[in-house]
């Protein structure tokens, strides 16, 4: 058994605890907009028996960063995080983990993960209503109308998930697999939401070369929507489903030190806000931009397809 104290990674889904330097492709998948939950300061009791692996931890909910409260407090329930299952020599990291198949190990891994917690008020908000950064869909004032509603309620958070991973590889050559899902639901004294999403990927790698394919889509609550200054509240989405389909072809130089990755998404049913004479902004690439809605803007689903390229460096 290990203890684990400070900010770091929240132990949730296979995705939010990949480390951004070793993915398959230049970003997170789709569904990870819907229940990331990125760093958050806490503390975490992880360790092994074979090849069972537990991790559980106690978090704040605020995130990274977070902001010094006073007085007066009404305390709720703090984020407990729990992830157990299955790790035969595929993840040397709890809190990091890599998709890419250079200098990495077989094995295979499969774990379920739960977070629950409840909003506490302290000063003039709430753990919720204040992170800073890593907002998933669910926590983001400018997609989910009720969390910032005054006066603030103590809301809910609920998120559970499966997610396996199999790794072939040797020197030369390999194949990797990964698949994930996620349900999460978001409740206090004004409404309700909830989120469902699935993230399924492959890759093939010959030295130098690796070559990726991923399918993901999100399943979005259609009560999701942004509230302007007067309190008003703009739908954004219904619950049409919003797909990606990714495919993407790596080059590595000095082993995983450079990397060249070329990729082609296309979004299907992506909700895309038209602001009059000025643009229009991907609402998966550009989640905040929902504010143009509340403004005048007018948003529809449509097919996005885009071509990245990137450069990565790693000391």
């Amino acid at each position: 058994l290990r203890l684990k104290v400070g900010q770091f990674k929240v132990p949730y889904g296979r995705e939010n605890i990949t480390d951004e330097g070793y993915l398959q492709f230049t970003d997170y998948s789709l569904p990870y907009l819907g229940f990331r939950m990125g760093r958050d300061v806490g503390i975490a009791l992880h360790g092994n028996s074979g090849t069972f692996t537990s991790t559980i931890g106690v978090f704040t909910a605020g995130g990274r960063d977070v902001p010094i409260r006073y007085l007066p407090l009404d305390l709720g329930f703090p984020m407990i995080v729990a992830r157990v299952g299955l790790n035969d020599g595929l993840d040397q990291n709890l809190f990091s983990v890599k998709q890419n198949l250079v200098e990495s190990t077989s094995g295979y891994a499969m774990f379920l993960s739960a977070l629950y917690t409840k909003d506490s008020k302290i000063g003039h908000s709430t753990p919720l209503n204040l992170k800073l950064g890593d907002k998933s869909l669910l926590v983001n004032p400018n997609w989910n109308p009720y969390l910032a509603k005054q006066p603030l309620g103590k809301s809910e958070l609920l998120q559970i998930g499966a997610d396996a991973a199999l790794r072939i590889s040797g020197k030369e050559r390999g194949l990797s697999a990964e698949g994930e899902l996620n349900y999460g639901s978001f409740k206090n004294e004004y409404g309700k939401l909830s989120l469902f999403g699935l993230r399924a990927q492959a890759a093939y790698f010959t030295k130098p070369y690796e070559i990726g394919i991923r399918y993901a889509f999100l399943i979005p609550d259609d009560s999701l929507g942004v509230t302007n200054s007067t309190g008003k509240v703009f739908p954004i989405v219904d619950k049409k489903l919003i797909q990606e389909i990714t495919a993407s072809a790596s080059y590595y130089f000095h082993d995983n030190h450079v990397k060249v990755t070329l990729e082609l998404p296309v979004f299907i049913n992506q909700p895309v806000v038209t602001e009059k004479n000025l643009g229009t902004y991907p609402l998966m690439q550009q989640p905040d931009q929902t504010t143009v809605i509340a403004s005048g803007g007018i948003v529809d689903r449509q097919t996005v397809v885009e071509a990245r390229m990137q450069l990565q460096v790693i000391f």
